[in-house]
């Protein structure tokens, strides 16, 4: 088999893995719901005040929601030893690091997308452009690529979740910080060229 056949193979294992089990998804975007919901309910904020608070309010969202998704989205293949199996058959590591890249950047680039609507639904917060849709793309692979690593990391040691934690966010600090950034200029006018 060939690396890039054995990657969508494993690609296709953790897609369909998850529209079983529903584990990211529940868990991120209830999260996030309840983020938007208890944000509607204890923040009034002008349009004017929306611009400049609005763009950090829906990135903490959003980070918050994806550590908690890609902390459930790994659990099968840890508590299973699936990854032991797939190490077994004699799949490069790289294979197996890409495609868990690529499930967690598609698992919370669709978790972005369904949480923009609460935000515009329930805040009236209309953030949404396609120069928007770049961002939420780039912080996603970046996200994808932090957090695969240290969720594989934190998983050796006794308190996975709390290491787990500790470990992603300082790392995604600046990815977010340049997704605040950048929405704070979409939202004001500015698109990207």
């Amino acid at each position: 088999m060939n690396l890039m056949s054995t990657l969508l193979l494993l690609l296709k294992k953790d897609l369909v893995l998850e529209w079983r089990t529903k584990e990211f998804i529940t868990a991120s975007l209830v999260f996030g719901m309840l983020i938007v919901v208890v944000l509607n309910f204890g923040i009034r904020l002008t349009n004017d005040q929306w611009a400049t608070a609005g763009p950090g309010i829906l990135w903490v969202c959003f980070i918050l929601s994806g550590i908690i998704g890609v902390g459930r989205a790994f659990q099968n293949d840890f508590d299973n030893d699936a990854l032991i199996g797939i190490d077994l058959l004699g799949v490069n590591r790289d294979i197996i690091f890409l495609s868990k890249t690529f499930s967690c950047l598609i698992f919370v680039f669709t978790m972005e997308l369904v949480l923009v609507i609460p935000f515009i639904a329930l805040l009236g917060f209309n953030p949404f452009s396609v120069s928007l849709l770049a961002v939420m793309g780039l912080f996603s692979l970046g996200f994808s690529i932090v957090s695969t690593l240290f969720v594989f990391v934190a998983n050796q040691t006794k308190s996975k979740d709390v290491i787990m934690y500790i470990l992603i966010l300082p790392v995604v600090l600046p990815i977010l910080i340049a997704s605040v950034e950048l929405t704070r200029e979409l939202v004001s006018g500015y698109e990207l060229s």
